[in-house]
Parts: structure tokens; C-alpha cells; sequence
């Protein structure tokens, strides 16, 4: 086998092998109102919710610090971008902030601050929930 006759190709195939890929999740939340503009019933007129949010990242583990990305950061990265204590209607990132819009726009923002944290970690999909039992889920698909 080749591998053996080049023993730094068969310590990187190795290395290769025994790279662990996790899944990293952070939960946040915020306040904010909005109205549904397109829809007949009680979400046309002005309201509020406390909105959650569920950020999953995924990459690999960094052999020497443990991690795929210290949480501290990826927190930076979510609530920088939350709109908290806002009227959503009001922001030109999205037109029409239903559940499914909002969960596109905020895996844009964040995913664009990752890109300038060089970070391992790649932003996978972001739960929106407007209430506790109702939610949406975007995994970057789809634009």
C-alpha cells in the first residue's frame, strides 16, 4: 500500500479519520413587534412576540483547544443581529417579517458575521419561534 511507504501521508490519513464534526447549538431570544400584511385575521394588526431563536453550527474539532468554536463568540455573532425591542416591519433586511422571513434573514446576518470571524464553524439552519409551539426552521436552502 502506498500509505506505508509514506508514513507522513498515512499520519495525515490518520488524522483525517479521527477528525470529530459536532454540531453546535446556541439558543437565544428577543422582543420585538410586527404585522402581516398579506394575511386576513388577528397577525394584520400590530403585535408582539418573545421570539426564540436556535442557531446550529457544525464544524470540526480543533485537536489542540477542544472546540469547534468558542460559544462566547458564536453569542457575539447571534446577538449583534437580533433586532430586540424593535418593529420588525421597520427593517430593510426583510419585507414581510413572518416566521419564515425572519429565519431567512437572520441566517444571512450571522452567517455573513462568521465569514469575517474566520471561523470553524459553518452556520447550519436557525429556528425561528414566534411562540412555544409554533416555529420555523431555515438550513440555507432555497434563496
Amino acid at each position: 500500500m502506498i500509505a506505508e511507504r509514506f508514513p507522513a501521508l498515512q499520519q495525515r490519513m490518520k488524522e483525517k479519520r479521527e477528525t470529530r464534526i459536532m454540531r453546535l447549538i446556541v439558543r437565544s431570544h428577543f422582543d420585538a413587534a410586527h404585522k402581516l400584511e398579506h394575511i386576513d385575521g388577528p397577525c394584520s394588526t400590530l403585535h408582539g412576540h418573545r421570539w426564540r431563536v436556535e442557531f446550529e453550527f457544525e464544524g470540526p474539532v480543533d485537536k489542540r483547544s477542544g472546540m469547534v468554536e468558542d460559544f462566547h463568540h458564536l453569542k457575539n455573532a447571534i446577538n449583534g443581529n437580533l433586532p430586540d425591542h424593535s418593529y420588525l416591519n421597520a427593517h430593510a433586511g426583510v419585507k414581510n417579517p413572518t416566521a419564515e422571513n425572519i429565519s431567512v434573514w437572520l441566517f444571512g446576518l450571522v452567517k455573513d458575521d462568521l465569514k469575517g470571524m474566520a471561523s470553524r464553524a459553518k452556520l447550519v439552519s436557525v429556528t425561528v419561534w414566534e411562540s412555544d409551539d409554533c416555529g420555523v426552521r431555515y438550513s440555507g436552502e432555497g434563496k
